[in-house]
């Protein structure tokens, strides 16, 4: 890899929850593109291991960091290690989550079920908050929030509300930030992953007498939610702002030659009512 501490002349990127499954693979393609890398995980000793890998065939920096994104000094000293290192930051990806407490609500440590709030949502907020600033400075940057594909699913399972709640809110969040930066040159959008064989997803499938996702269906690989990140990351998806996108069932082809016309509609959302049914009132 490059060399830290060298002003990058290169776009630099923010992975959270990089040490493995698709946030390590987006890595793995962001660095293919030449971009800077800044990876996080609450583990330190595979967020390095996952660091060693990608600096093996990466031309640019790859910096690990081991960040808590529930934990806010610890997300600005990460955004805080990153500009001292590199001067920008021109991507942010939410990808860090957790599955949480699998169990009847009932029966369900407070505690337990708010904390899967702080990391997949609390944690999106967090870093997002923290790299504003700077991208609003530059004019320009973009963010990726890695919902899961528990949001429009009809096959959503039981007990695991606190992991479907907190996915919901993350996509409520990522359209109402959208708007908030809609004058500004900095997009936010969201990626649906599907199914793929990671450890999370895993965590679903061994749960018993309640099988979430059959390993059996599970994609091999997380290549598709991977390149989805990078494409939503990149120019090629603009001007595309405050959309879903699914990386199993949504064409990347049509998104690129339609992107102003599905920006304009409710095309990439999960809303039901548009304007074809009730008219804004100007």
């Amino acid at each position: 890899g490059g060399v830290l501490g060298v002003r990058s002349d290169y776009p630099v990127v923010i992975v959270t929850g990089a040490s493995r499954g698709i946030g390590k693979r987006t890595a793995k393609i962001f660095a293919s593109k030449g971009y800077t890398i800044v990876i996080a995980s609450r583990s330190d000793k595979e967020i390095r291991q996952a660091a060693q890998e990608l600096s093996a065939t990466a031309a640019m920096p790859v910096l690990p960091v081991c960040c808590d994104v529930s934990s806010i000094p610890e997300v600005s000293e990460m955004v805080a290690e990153t500009i001292t290192q590199f001067g920008r930051i021109d991507a942010l990806i939410n990808n860090a989550g957790v599955t949480g407490p699998r169990i009847y609500l009932e029966q369900v440590e407070p505690n337990e079920w708010n904390s899967v709030l702080s990391v997949n949502v609390c944690g999106a907020v967090n870093c997002a908050r923290a790299v504003l600033p700077l991208m609003k400075k530059q004019n320009r940057g973009t963010i990726v929030n890695v919902i899961g594909g528990k949001v429009g699913w009809k096959g959503m399972p039981e007990k695991v509300t606190a992991y479907v709640t907190s996915k919901f809110a993350l996509w409520g969040f990522t359209e109402a930030l959208s708007k908030e930066l809609k004058n500004t040159k900095i997009r936010v959008n969201a990626v649906s992953p599907g199914p793929v064989d990671t450890q999370l997803a895993n965590n679903f499938s061994m749960e018993n007498n309640s099988t979430v996702i059959e390993p059996s269906r599970l994609a091999s690989e997380p290549d598709a939610a991977a390149k989805t990140i990078v494409f939503l990351a990149t120019d090629k998806s603009f001007p595309l702002n405050g959309k879903l996108i699914s990386a199993r069932w949504d064409n990347l082809d049509d998104i690129v030659k339609n992107g102003r016309t599905h920006n304009r509609t409710c095309s990439f959302t999960i809303r039901r009512i548009d304007g074809r049914n009730y008219r804004e009132v100007e």
